[in-house]
């Protein structure tokens, strides 16, 4: 199998043993260029230019997961059950006519997701919880922003 990512939103996979130059799959959720891919025997990850990140199951042809950041999608990797994301703005930073600003919003962010590990809260204050059902996952920017449904 061989991946590619498209400027017209969609993931392709191409069967090399076969003699067509079409795809055998195209999976489509994206809102702008798609511009990481990465497989495997069963899973297809790919990132997008709309900071989104998703993760295809290429035997049900259907998306499993997907997360959004603010920034296009720059760098993704997994192996196992690990998922790594960077997200890169196309603008580093601001400048007037005093000095160079490095706003909040023109931050990236790398995150770091486990599939596999221990989901429980025991112990956790209940202003930490959330019914946000999402893997456990660290974001090295430290921003506190959402879900905090209990606050």
């Amino acid at each position: 199998m061989f991946v590619t990512g498209c400027k017209d939103k969609r993931v392709r996979l191409f069967d090399l043993r076969l003699e067509s130059n079409r795809p055998v799959m195209s999976l489509s959720g994206h809102g702008g260029a798609v511009t990481q891919v990465q497989a495997d025997d069963w899973k297809v990850l790919s990132g997008g230019m709309e900071g989104m990140v998703c993760l295809w199951d290429q035997r049900m042809q259907r998306k499993l997961w997907d997360t959004y950041a603010r920034h296009p999608v720059r760098y993704t990797h997994f192996k196992g059950s690990s998922l790594v994301t960077a997200n890169i703005p196309n603008i580093k930073s601001l400048q007037d006519d005093f000095e160079t600003v490095t706003h909040k919003r023109l931050r990236g962010e790398l995150r770091h997701y486990n599939f596999l590990a221990d989901q429980t809260r025991e112990g956790l204050p209940s202003v930490c919880l959330s019914n946000y059902d999402e893997p456990e996952g660290y974001n090295y920017n430290i921003r506190l922003t959402a879900p905090y449904d209990d606050v």
